[in-house]
């Protein structure tokens, strides 16, 4: 039988890269820099789950490498090297995912000419994987390193290097159950509980907790706390706690962390978290410390049941055969409210006869409101028909024509809607010749607004809907 390991990261984690591309991207046609750059990146090291010598199921295991292109129009064709010379004993290269592509053999070296490029957007990124096949009867401790190269058709390259190791822990977190009925400034506590099912010992365990800002952690003075940085440096969308508890796991141990009580706070609505555990400083690690702005925590220490323990004497680094299943997530669901409000105003020159017509979505909160679980299904747009009359001069990123060649105008809010936070859009507009003062109906809607033909979307957070209405008067 052929078994397939998919190398992911937590949901949230997913949701975060989503939100910086939601808010860092600029609108279409916007002016880049003249010199394109490459960047590939890869897992610095990847643990395979030792294969007996007879075996026969010749199981794969997925590496995700990530490429990303900034400076110019990102192009359609690139060539991928990929060297397995190192990894003689360890592991052999299978196929490549990336769109249409054929890859020819030079000794252990590998040419793969990609013909279309699956980009996240222009000038954005995008996902390959490489896929390889454990060698039978390799020692646990067997390692090399994988170096793959991409050179794009105008030229522009990049290299990464994983170091690839027969055997590591395999950590898997037990399930928890989220939270549906908080009230704000309401506690529930979950037990965690993660076994070690893979080959060799974990040195530590380091406990990672993500989540949407609503959601509060304990304090411990092993732990390290801290918002995710965000692109636009608007409100944090995420924080997050590292914890780092000195216990080694053997394999074919367990281990029960103390109960951990987490706090509904006053944006708190629908939340979400992600737990994640890794055998110390992962790339899953590494990146929340690179993403989150960490500060030293103060109090008790989480530790697992029996007390602190001490960490094991490691070689070198130990890697996780299946990340995967070292990581939980949870929702949880405070009653609260957030007032969403719909924003306009129309700011004339000096001819009256023009202008800049501002509008928007106000949330005046208390509660903060995230669609990252739907991925959008649920967000709130603003709407805007123009009467006739009227000639738009200019369009806001983010906004487009429900209609082709209408007045008619979305402009879409994003997933995250912080509490106290404005999300605005200025239009361009001239009225013609003729057209004196004409009213502006601006309302908010969402998916199912739209298809029922809603004068505005009705959320069941909103204590006010009918402010999610408004209209502004244009010209004199």
């Amino acid at each position: 039988m052929r078994t397939t390991r998919v190398l992911r990261s937590g949901t949230l984690a997913t949701a975060a890269a989503i939100a910086a591309l939601t808010t860092s991207a600029g609108p279409a046609g916007a002016a880049t820099t003249p010199t394109p750059t490459l960047k590939l990146g890869a897992p610095s090291s990847l643990a395979l789950r030792p294969v007996a010598a007879d075996d026969d199921s010749a199981p794969q295991v997925r590496l995700q490498l990530t490429l990303t292109r900034t400076g110019a129009a990102a192009p359609d064709r690139t060539r991928l090297t990929i060297d397995t010379t190192q990894l003689a004993g360890v592991a052999d290269f299978a196929s490549l995912d990336a769109g249409p592509s054929s890859c020819t053999a030079t000794g252990r070296v590998f040419t793969c000419d990609v013909e279309s490029l699956p980009w996240w957007g222009p000038g954005g990124g995008l996902g390959l994987t490489v896929n390889l096949t454990t060698a039978k009867g390799a020692p646990i401790g067997t390692s090399g390193s994988l170096a793959v190269t991409e050179t794009t058709a105008d030229g522009t390259s990049s290299a990464a290097l994983t170091r690839v190791v027969i055997g590591g822990t395999d950590l898997k977190l037990q399930p928890v159950e989220g939270q549906p009925d908080l009230k704000v400034n309401g506690t529930f506590t979950r037990d965690l509980r993660v076994a070690n099912q893979g080959q060799l010992t974990a040195p530590r365990l380091v406990v990672v907790f993500t989540a949407t800002t609503g959601l509060l952690f304990p304090k411990y003075g092993n732990c390290e706390y801290g918002d995710r940085i965000e692109a636009d440096r608007g409100p944090a969308t995420f924080h997050a706690a590292v914890c780092t508890v000195d216990t080694a796991l053997a394999p074919g141990q367990s281990a029960h962390l103390d109960p951990v009580t987490f706090t509904a706070g006053r944006t708190a609505l629908a939340d979400s978290m992600d737990i994640q555990v890794a055998p110390g400083e992962s790339d899953a690690v590494k990146r929340i410390r690179q993403d989150y702005r960490l500060v030293r925590g103060k109090g008790p220490l989480l530790t697992v049941e029996g007390g602190p323990g001490h960490p094991a004497p490691a070689a070198g680094p130990v890697t996780d055969v299946n990340p995967s299943d070292a990581y939980v997530s949870l929702d949880a669901h405070t009653a609260n409210t957030a007032d969403f409000q719909a924003v306009a105003h129309w700011k004339a020159d000096a001819t009256k006869k023009a202008g800049t017509l501002q509008v928007g979505l106000s949330n005046r909160g208390p509660a903060s409101f995230n669609d990252f679980r739907s991925g959008g299904e649920g967000e709130t747009f603003v709407d805007v028909a123009l009467p006739k009359g009227v000639t738009v001069t200019k369009v806001p990123a983010g906004c487009q024509q429900l209609v082709k060649a209408s007045n008619h105008y979305s402009c879409g809010t994003g997933l995250w809607l912080a509490s106290g936070s404005r999300h605005l859009f200025d239009f361009g507009l001239a009225l013609d010749p003729g057209t004196g003062k004409v009213p502006v109906p601006v309302s908010l809607q969402d998916q199912g607004s739209y298809i029922e033909k809603k004068p505005f979307a009705v959320k069941p957070f909103d204590p006010n809907p009918r402010d999610n209405l408004t209209t502004v008067t244009i010209g004199s």
